[in-house]
């Protein structure tokens, strides 16, 4: 059993430390820091359920409220591709339990999740390689979309019929 006044102490007391020394993300850090005392001493913090639904809840709410709309005329553009990345993922894990599922697609921190994966009942090996592939398709894509977006960026500089920029003549 956790005791929350302790834990929370514990939490306020390390994000004040970590900002007296001028850490970055320490009101993150310090009640993360508390939680890993309190999980290596046998007493890992639990809510709930609901309360825990509630605060995946809030805490979705305060990414989306980060997104700019831009990210929906990119959606409109681009709605094929994203469908498509979607779709892959979807088919590729169907036929796992959930939380394989769940780790295998989730964006960032492959060794974090090598973890996590290690430490519960999950198909580890299906994991690491949905996480491989994902991380090889970035290295992969990302010099051609940056290419792709260079290129369209110079075209933009340039006007829209793409001959460049007209030098007036005096004669």
């Amino acid at each position: 059993m956790t005791n929350w006044p302790a834990l929370i102490a514990l939490s306020v007391a390390a994000a004040a430390g970590l900002l007296w020394l001028h850490a970055p993300a320490a009101l993150l850090l310090g009640p993360l820091l508390a939680a890993v005392v309190f999980a290596a001493r046998g007493q890992a913090p639990r809510l709930a359920p609901s309360l825990t639904f509630a605060g995946q809840g809030v805490v979705g709410c305060l990414i989306a409220k980060m997104v700019p709309l831009s990210v929906l005329v990119e959606f409109k553009d681009h709605w094929f591709a994203f469908g498509m990345g979607v779709a892959a993922f979807l088919v590729a894990t169907t036929g796992h339990d959930p939380l394989t599922a769940y780790l295998a697609t989730s964006p960032g921190g492959a060794d974090s999740v090598a973890i996590i994966a290690a430490s519960t009942d999950v198909n580890q090996a299906f994991v690491m390689a949905m996480q491989t592939v994902r991380l090889l398709a970035v290295l992969v894509l990302a010099p051609v979309v940056t290419r792709f977006m260079a290129a369209r960026l110079e075209t933009g500089r340039r006007g829209t019929d793409g001959a460049g920029p007209t030098v007036e003549r005096r004669g």
